[in-house]
C-alpha cells in the first residue's frame, strides 16, 4: 500500500500544483457528488484541462460551459457550425468523468455524476474516403459498442464523415436505437442535425460562435 501511494502521489501533487494555477487564474474546481444510481447528471461552469492549460500561458481563460441531463434523458446531440467548439465541449465531458473516477477535484463550480464502468470514445479520423473509409469506422464502433453497458459513457465526435448525408443520417439513427436500448449516457458531436430529433432520450445542444 505504501509503495503503490508511492507511485501515485507524484500524479496527485502535479495535478494540484496545474489546478490551482488554472484556479487563480479564474478557472473554478470542485469535488463532485457521487451518484449511486441513475438520477440525471449535471456539470456547472466546465471547460477543457488542456485547453485552460494552454490558454493559461497567454494570460487567457476558456469559455465555460454546462451540462445537465434528467429523468429519461441520456444522450447529448451538439451540432453547430465549425470552430464552435463541439470537439472542445465533448472532452471537456470525457475529462469531468475521467477526474470524478479517479478522486479528483473536476473543472466547473459544480457537479453531481454517476462514475461509468468505462469511458467508449471514437473520434473520427482522416482515412480511405468512400466505402473503405466507413467499413473502418463501422467495425470500429462495432467493437466500441461491444464493450458499452448501461454504467459506461459513450463519446462519438463527427463520425460517418465518409459516408453521403442520407446514409450518415441512417446509419446515425441506428447508432442512436442502440444507444438509447442499452441505456448509457452519450455524448454525440456530429454535424447531422437531424439526429437532435431522436426521441426523449435524446437533449439537443448547439454550439455558436
Amino acid at each position: 500500500e505504501i509503495l503503490a501511494f508511492a507511485r501515485e502521489l507524484p500524479f496527485y501533487l502535479g495535478y494540484l500544483d496545474a489546478t490551482d494555477g488554472i484556479a487563480r487564474a479564474g478557472g473554478s474546481f470542485c469535488y463532485p457528488a457521487l451518484l449511486d444510481g441513475w438520477d440525471g447528471c449535471r456539470g456547472e461552469d466546465g471547460f477543457d484541462l488542456a485547453l485552460a492549460m494552454r490558454l493559461q500561458e497567454a494570460g487567457g481563460k476558456p469559455v465555460e460551459n454546462s451540462f445537465a441531463l434528467h429523468g429519461r434523458e441520456r444522450i447529448l446531440v451538439v451540432t453547430g457550425p465549425n470552430q464552435g467548439g463541439k470537439t472542445t465541449y465533448a472532452r471537456m465531458l470525457g475529462q469531468i468523468f475521467y477526474l470524478a473516477s479517479l478522486g479528483v477535484r473536476v473543472p466547473g463550480r459544480a457537479a453531481a455524476l454517476r462514475i461509468p464502468d468505462r469511458i467508449c470514445t471514437h473520434f473520427g479520423k482522416a482515412g480511405p474516403d468512400g466505402a473503405d473509409g466507413l467499413r473502418q469506422e463501422l467495425t470500429r464502433l462495432r467493437g466500441l459498442l461491444e464493450q458499452t453497458t448501461q454504467g459506461s459513457l459513450v463519446i462519438l465526435n463527427e463520425i460517418f464523415a465518409s459516408a453521403s448525408h442520407g446514409d450518415g443520417v441512417y446509419l446515425g439513427e441506428k447508432l442512436m436505437e442502440r444507444l438509447t436500448d442499452t441505456g448509457c449516457m452519450a455524448v454525440f458531436v456530429t454535424f447531422l442535425y437531424e439526429l437532435a430529433d431522436c426521441g426523449p432520450a435524446v437533449v439537443s445542444m448547439m454550439s455558436e460562435i
